[in-house]
């Protein structure tokens, strides 16, 4: 979901991605929420249910990496879980370092660090 008047997108993953084979839309629903935002926009992004890495989606996490990178991200702030390994499964995904990410234990301090940045 974009914000425009925050410049910014407000991505969750979902428990039934980790089974998913597909996600026909994944990459359009990413293309319409970046023409949304400007560049230098930012990702708040819950990764709460990440519990593991769903290969079957592997090239599409990427595809989309690379969209918001080229749409020039400015920073991401990601929620995780303590004690899971979500972190490590997203960054697994991860096929460049060319975004800036921060990771956070709750949605409030992501936010709350997105909107004094």
């Amino acid at each position: 979901m974009a914000e425009p008047a925050r410049n910014r997108i407000f991505y969750q993953n979902f428990g039934s991605m980790r089974t998913a084979t597909a996600l026909p839309h994944y990459v359009a629903d990413w293309t319409a929420a970046l023409a949304e935002v400007e560049p230098g926009f930012d990702i708040l992004s819950d990764m709460q249910v990440v519990n593991q890495l769903n290969t079957n989606l592997l090239t599409d996490f990427q595809a989309v990496e690379q969209l918001i990178v080229g749409h020039r991200v400015r920073m991401v702030a990601e929620v995780h879980l303590p004690g899971l390994p979500t972190r490590r499964h997203c960054d697994a995904v991860t096929t460049s370092r060319a975004m800036a990410v921060r990771q956070f234990l709750s949605i409030w301090e992501a936010a709350h660090f997105l909107d004094y940045l």
